[in-house]
């Protein structure tokens, strides 16, 4: 429930943002649609900002796969920099 909140949020408010997948990981944690959960470590490079690195989870569905050394799109939460999620291949 908490992954669908955060991705409702950030649909809506999300601020567009590249970030490159330095390594991802499965968790092990899949979803009745056929997601599999996995950790995600990014390097987000806001406009005007210092690139910094995070972690983030995220359920990932076969038809729009990611893999580590990808560009990508996230949206950030305009409240808390450290709240990501994939939105897009870049």
């Amino acid at each position: 429930m908490e992954l669908a909140n955060r991705a409702q949020k950030l649909t809506k408010v999300g601020i567009d943002t590249p970030a490159h997948i330095d390594s991802i990981a499965a968790t092990g944690n899949t979803d009745t649609p056929g997601g599999t959960e996995y950790n995600i470590t990014l390097t987000v490079t806001p406009s005007g900002g210092a690139a910094c690195q995070l972690t983030t989870n995220q359920y990932i569905y076969p038809s729009n796969p990611c893999a580590a050394d990808e560009n990508v799109t996230v949206k950030v939460d305009p409240d808390d920099p450290n709240v990501v999620m994939i939105f897009g291949h870049a």
